[in-house]
Formats: C-alpha cells, structure tokens, sequence
C-alpha cells in the first residue's frame, strides 16, 4: 500500500521545473556556423516554443548521482526507417543539461536512444 501512495505521489505532485522564461540559444564554437540564425527558447511549465513554431515537452529524469537532468524533446512525430545500422543516428533529437537556478546553463543535443552520442555542445541563456 505505501508502495502504490509514493508512485501516486511522484505522478501527481511532481514538483515544478527551475526552467522558466525566455533563453538563447548559444552554441560552442567549434559548432557554430557562419549562416546560424539566433535560436530562442520560451520555457513554460512543462513545455517549451522554439523559434515561435516549434513546441516540445520537457522530461525529468533522476539518476543515482543525485543530479536532476532534463530532456527537450520537440512534438514532432516521425516513423523511424526500418533499416537498422550502428553508424547512423538512432533516436530523436534531444536537449539535454543538469536542473538548475542558474541564468546560464550548460546543455548538449544528442538522441534518445544514443546518449553517448554527441551531437553538439552550448549554454542557453536567460533573457531578462
């Protein structure tokens, strides 16, 4: 019984996200390219717009590390090729970085199901 009240518990009154408000997008420099447009983020409860059009869900994860991370995941849906090959891409594109207060924060693009794979690297920074 004390098992199904904390699994209730952990659905229902998940705790909201640090995350809020308006962030750029800034890329590390050995990713940026020279026809890169400014990419902005708009952070509202457990969504996100990206460049106005695009929207995602945001996802908590806890890990054994005691350190909260978050996935960006856009709403787009699409059907995976049914070729399997270990040097291609798997998964969706994710955004992913530690929860935190800060106005600047460390993030990484990667895919879902390939978390070792890196797709670039930057900081999303606060808009005040």
């Amino acid at each position: 019984m004390k098992c199904l009240i904390i699994i209730i518990s952990i659905f229902f009154f998940q705790l909201p996200f640090h995350i809020s408000g308006n962030y750029k997008v800034e890329l590390d420099e050995q990713y940026r390219q020279s026809e890169d447009a400014s990419l902005f983020i708009n952070f509202t409860g457990k969504n996100y717009t990206k460049s106005d059009s695009i929207r995602g869900g945001i996802t908590r994860i806890y890990n054994e590390n005691s350190k909260t991370i978050i996935h960006l995941q856009d709403y787009v849906f699409s059907h995976p090729r049914p070729e399997k090959n270990i040097n291609k891409p798997n998964g969706k594109v994710i955004i992913e970085f530690e929860e935190s207060d800060f106005d600047t924060i460390r993030f990484r693009t990667t895919y879902n199901k390939q978390l070792d794979k890196t797709i670039n690297t930057g900081r999303l920074i606060k808009i005040k």
